[in-house]
């Protein structure tokens, strides 16, 4: 394949990252789009930040329906104004 654009949205540890970068540089692959690593979170070092021809996401890519969206907002606030455990907090020690 040349020319081929690349979205992971599956599992990190599916895709060779060394091989995706290598096929990057040398053209065969014009884009990646990649929301999910091996390493989660990924290292500050790690190339794919700054390749010029990769898009990292937030690891955001799961479906969510508005009514999933709004179910999950009220049961938060529910959980919020009464006390008790939220299960959705980002842990800001792993980035996520």
């Amino acid at each position: 394949m040349q020319r081929t654009g690349f979205i992971n949205v599956g599992r990190g540890k599916t895709v060779e990252e060394k091989a995706l970068l290598k096929a990057l540089d040398k053209g065969n692959v014009r884009l990646a789009i990649l929301d999910v690593f091996a390493e989660e979170p990924q290292p500050a070092s790690s190339s794919f930040w700054e390749h010029p021809y990769v898009i990292v996401t937030p690891h955001i890519s799961a479906v969510t329906s508005p009514e999933e969206a709004v179910a999950c907002f009220l049961e938060t606030l529910e959980n919020l104004e009464n006390g008790k455990t939220v299960s959705n907090v980002v842990n800001v020690q792993n980035g996520y």
